[in-house]
């Protein structure tokens, strides 16, 4: 049936109106939830980008920057089993807490000494914090909101980490290359730039120690007991193949602008980091923006076209892009495919967590989560690992672009036909529920 204009215009504000009604119902521990990751994202966002830079700059390889990564990413995926357990026996709140001091205790160790093994043990001890917040975060938040606007909880909770992370990355782009201008060595600007990654990131804690953590639903580890293990298995499957996809090429992006674009025009290593720092920074800021605003409005997008089919479309477009992101043949022109390829993947990444959360039973939340986050470490550690020497014996870099590229596009494929008809049978209940 064809929309007529008036009737368009009706909807969409209708629309419009019911989305930032929805907004405006978020209580005070669902606002300081979302407080706390917006901190945490200033503070992730500066070290996500530098890490990889900061590496390179103190003289890690590009094998040993996959093998830190790869280990990093194998603690996390083992601490994922307990974490259900760990949540349960400990409450919630605590298991928050442990995990953002262990993520906090992660930056410090890299500020202690140059050295491969510390390295490791920094990444390891990350990753456990990472593994003990990821599920936990999600559930008390899920448990806080209401199911009628948990998409609109979700969407802004991931616009707030999003603004978050985008400041973060703008200042570790601009503040290390200012300190490099000023002191003349980019070591010494990266360690003093994770020091205020550090500061920034103990406000977490500040805000979890103001907000009512209720334990709430006794929820189950993982078990052959649950209620929904298909559903979970599938989900865990999609995510898999996103992890291995990305391990390949997300956590190198810094490096892959700043080597592709910079390294061979300036006569040495200072120079061009302190050149490219800010503008590979403003780049990855710009699309971290944009994706924000998106995540406030996918709802509407998702109420529209179906969850579904909003994910997966979105996904599958997302993959020609990146896949000619190693082509460009210049800096602007690669920043701007990333741009586009960023917004188009990560659009409706809190609809998928919203739709997830619908789909299993209130108590396999937890394990949902930690299901399809263990599968998505676990592939993630693999190709992190082994991206190293890809990226290694790949001068023009294409390789690991395709092998991303064939891993998102299986993965968007299985989740159509895993949960197309899921969806469906939801429309068929609510329009049948409508007319009675």
């Amino acid at each position: 049936m064809q929309i007529k204009p008036g009737m368009e215009k009706i909807s969409n504000s209708k629309m419009l109106t019911g989305m930032f009604g929805a907004y405006s119902k978020f209580t005070i521990n669902v606002k300081l939830l979302i407080a706390l990751t917006f901190a945490g994202g200033i503070g992730g966002g500066m070290t996500w980008f530098m890490l990889t830079l900061y590496m390179q700059s103190v003289g890690f390889s590009f094998e040993n920057i996959g093998w830190i990564g790869g280990i990093g990413g194998i603690a996390t995926t083992l601490t994922y089993l307990i974490t259900p357990a760990v949540a349960n026996s400990f409450g919630k709140k605590n298991t928050l807490y442990a995990g953002y001091f262990l993520g906090i205790l992660s930056a410090v160790i890299l500020l202690i000494k140059v050295d491969l093994v510390l390295y490791i043990i920094s990444s390891i001890v990350g990753g456990i914090g990472s593994a003990l917040v990821g599920p936990t975060y999600i559930t008390v938040l899920s448990n806080m909101a209401e199911r009628k606007i948990g998409i609109y909880v979700f969407s802004f909770q991931s616009f707030s980490q999003q603004i978050g992370m985008s400041i973060g990355t703008i200042m570790g782009g601009v503040l290390p290359a200012g300190l490099t201008h000023l002191s003349g060595n980019v070591i010494i600007a990266f360690w003093w730039s994770i020091v205020l990654a550090v500061l920034i990131n103990t406000l977490q804690i500040v805000f979890l120690f103001f907000t009512n953590v209720e334990n709430g639903i006794k929820l189950h580890g993982f078990s052959l007991k649950m209620k929904d293990r298909i559903k979970i298995t599938k989900f865990g499957i999609t995510n898999m193949f996103i992890g291995l996809g990305a391990g390949f090429v997300i956590p190198w992006f810094p490096l892959f602008f700043t080597n592709k674009f910079f390294l061979s025009q300036y006569p040495d290593f200072n120079t061009a980091y302190a050149n490219a720092l800010p503008l590979v920074s403003l780049i990855m800021t710009i699309s971290s923006i944009i994706m924000s605003f998106s995540f406030l409005v996918a709802p509407f997008f998702a109420e529209r076209f179906g969850q579904v089919k909003l994910i997966v479309g979105s996904q599958l477009l997302s993959v020609l892009f990146l896949f000619l992101i190693p082509f460009a043949p210049a800096f602007l022109f690669a920043g701007t495919l990333y741009i586009i390829r960023t917004i188009l993947m990560m659009f409706s990444s809190p609809i998928a967590t919203a739709f997830m959360m619908s789909a299993v039973d209130p108590e396999d939340k937890t394990n949902a989560n930690s299901i399809t986050m263990f599968a998505w470490n676990a592939a993630w550690s693999v190709s992190y690992f082994s991206s190293g020497w890809i990226w290694a014996m790949s001068p023009d870099y294409l390789l690991p672009f395709a092998l991303c590229s064939v891993f998102y596009i299986t993965s968007s494929v299985l989740y159509f036909v895993f949960f197309i008809n899921i969806e469906r049978k939801e429309k068929i209940a609510e329009k049948t529920k409508r007319k009675e």
